[in-house]
């Protein structure tokens, strides 16, 4: 287990770490390791107290403190040791029928029959896989199906709608009727 050596003081002396202010530098250093959103979200952004006397940062911001740390030395080398393992990945799992989101994926999984059938990128899946481009084919033809039908349902409804008006109109002329012969 490595330890993440944070200070009680400032993030920002947290990077600079005895070394002279540069806001270039800085500036650089903060969007390179993802801490400039971090300063936007923070009461007092890179001043803000952290370590034992200030706020608690998680494994993530402080992998990414230590990062920032080690760049804004400007060394001639770097020996980076899993530096980003606290980091925590961003992943997106979407489960959908909806292809226009496909291409975009980095990787698609095809299911069949609750089993992984195929895994790789829209075009590694398309070329080479025939049940890749039929099940794309068979969701596309299902949602033309599934635009067509509320059509024909809402014409369906209108013309019931349509009745039901008819119909209403005929009832309160039949009771006008019936109101004037009494």
């Amino acid at each position: 287990m490595i330890l993440i050596g944070i200070f009680s003081s400032s993030v920002k002396n947290n990077i600079l770490f005895g070394k002279k202010y540069n806001s270039k530098l800085f500036q650089r250093v903060a969007r390179a390791t993802a801490l400039d959103t971090d300063f936007v979200q923070l009461s007092h952004g890179e001043n803000i107290l952290v370590g034992d006397q200030g706020v608690m940062l998680s494994g993530g911001p402080k992998a990414r403190v230590n990062m920032a740390r080690a760049l804004y030395r400007d060394a001639d080398i770097y020996l980076l040791d899993d530096p980003l393992s606290a980091v925590d990945a961003k992943i997106c799992i979407l489960v959908t029928h909806q292809i226009q989101f496909l291409q975009d994926a980095t990787k698609i999984i095809v299911l069949d029959n609750d089993e992984m059938a195929q895994m790789g990128t829209y075009k590694e899946l398309l070329i080479p896989s025939p049940s890749f481009a039929q099940l794309l084919e068979d969701i596309n033809q299902h949602e033309q199906e599934q635009q067509q039908q509320p059509v024909s349902l809402l014409n369906q409804q209108s013309m019931i709608d349509s009745i039901n008006s008819e119909k209403d109109n005929v009832d309160e002329e039949n009771m006008n009727l019936l109101t004037k012969k009494s």
